[in-house]
């Protein structure tokens, strides 16, 4: 696995990670749920975290039974959950800005890669004055293979043009970082709702409690050419 210190390139998760959303989605899925009759309890919310629509749904469907009318609920979850983003409900988390005007400084390329389809992660990295720092946006429904196969990552290097060792990856949740392993790439992981497992504290380079922790390691560790 590569060193820290040779880090060319910085991709990061969206959900969880950049924004603080996860707690609003779980309130959606949850009011959805109660509105169709199925009880969708964070148990459930978390094993999605991290994954794409198409998973989040066969995992829906898979728990419910057949009969789970999936469509039906997801629209009326993101009837929840986009309203109270255009409320303004939605935040960064605590040291990113610091992080990104850091990578600024350094020049140092980076990415956006979220599960999130397109459409919505331009409109949320917009709402919260993200998009114009990120010239890259790698979305789930752009890939085939969700994390936490590694598909997403190396589209997201080969738009870097920068060799997936070279990568350096911050991520929330075990499926994407899975998927960073997996892909060759350096990972890190600054946890939100969900621990993270055991296998992803193998798989991780370091785990840290808040990005304003990783951007005093990274500063402190990355070797400057």
């Amino acid at each position: 696995m590569p060193s820290i210190s040779e880090c060319k390139a910085v991709i990061f998760d969206m959900d969880g990670l950049m924004i603080d959303t996860e707690r609003l989605a779980l309130k959606a899925w949850q009011l959805a749920g109660v509105d169709f009759g199925f009880p969708i309890n964070e148990d459930i919310f978390i094993t999605m975290v991290g994954r794409n629509r198409r998973d989040s749904d066969r995992t829906l469907v898979e728990v419910f039974g057949s009969d789970f009318p999936v469509s039906a609920v997801r629209k009326k979850y993101r009837s929840y959950l986009d309203g109270w983003i255009d409320q303004g409900k939605m935040s960064v988390k605590s040291g990113l800005l610091e992080l990104l005007g850091f990578l600024d400084k350094i020049s140092m390329p980076k990415a956006v890669a979220t599960s999130t389809e397109y459409e919505r992660a331009i409109h949320k990295l917009s709402l919260v004055n993200l998009l114009e720092r990120f010239p890259i946006v790698i979305a789930g429904d752009q890939i085939e293979k969700g994390k936490p196969a590694p598909d997403i990552f190396l589209a997201a290097a080969l738009q870097l043009e920068v060799p997936p060792k070279h990568c350096l990856v911050l991520e929330d949740s075990d499926a994407g970082i899975q998927a960073a392993y997996d892909a060759g790439m350096i990972s890190v992981m600054v946890p939100d709702m969900k621990p993270p497992s055991e296998k992803s504290r193998a798989f991780a380079h370091r785990v840290f409690g808040e990005l304003g922790e990783f951007h005093d390691y990274f500063r402190e560790n990355l070797r400057l050419m």
